[in-house]
């Protein structure tokens, strides 16, 4: 059972926001504007849905959690607390949006894919599988954050950048550009990744290092500071505060 699942379960035991009785899809409190709502969805609390979003499948939408514009919340999808997915913003399948958090754009979430805290989601952006979403943490343009990758606190991951595998992007580091973050690499401090670099294996990339160009950091390597374009060689161990 994933985590989401998990936490569905407990919050439907004990949660003071989630009420499977609750009166629910009530036009004119719930159900607004040109919005669609299916018989097996549910909406309630003081969610709304409103403008020309769709509610369909055994979605369900609470807590005070907005859904508006053109946005489909679908399949068994979950948005709640003070969430609010906007513009034509897809979550699917078991995806859940909570929190303060926002999903916006084309962005699309699906499989146990969550946002919450205060992130936010646009673009064009996609969170699948298992990957999270956390604290204030911004992902945007064409990037894809997949397997069980989780992106957090202030950092930013943008461009057609790609977070995937047990990735960690954390602290206030910046992933962009064709960037790719994969394995059990861990992206921290105010580091940066961008161009076509790669960080991958186990390797640790923090402090104020700047990973650019056709860098390739992966192994057991850790990188806490300099600048590398990939003119030195793959770097697959050791310990290096600044580019050989």
């Amino acid at each position: 059972m994933s985590n989401e699942q998990l936490i569905r379960k407990a919050m439907r035991k004990f949660s003071t926001v989630y009420d499977e009785d609750a009166p629910k899809n009530i036009p004119g409190k719930h159900i607004l504007q040109r919005a669609e709502v299916s018989d097996r969805a549910k909406v309630s609390g003081d969610a709304q849905v409103s403008g020309n979003a769709q509610v369909s499948g055994n979605a369900q939408v609470f807590g005070k959690a907005h859904v508006s514009d053109s946005a489909r919340v679908g399949d068994f999808a979950w948005v709640y607390e003070n969430a609010q997915v906007f513009n034509s913003a897809m979550i699917l399948e078991e995806a859940s949006v909570r929190g303060n958090a926002e999903v916006a754009g084309n962005a699309t979430l699906w499989g146990n894919a969550s946002v919450s805290g205060s992130a936010r989601v646009e673009g064009k952006a996609k969170v699948v599988g298992s990957a999270t979403i956390s604290g204030s943490a911004y992902v945007s343009g064409k990037t894809l954050i997949s397997g069980s990758a989780k992106v957090g606190d202030s950092c930013f991951v943008q461009g057609e950048a790609t977070v995937t595998g047990q990735a960690e992007v954390e602290d206030s580091a910046s992933i962009h550009g064709k960037a790719r973050i994969e394995d059990r690499a861990v992206i921290m401090g105010k580091a940066q990744v961008f161009d076509r670099a790669r960080v991958f294996g186990q390797a640790t990339v923090g402090g104020k290092a700047i990973i650019k160009g056709d860098a390739q950091i992966g192994g057991t390597a850790v990188i806490l500071g300099g600048v590398w374009d990939g003119s030195e060689g793959p770097i697959m161990e050791g310990r290096w505060k600044q580019a050989p």
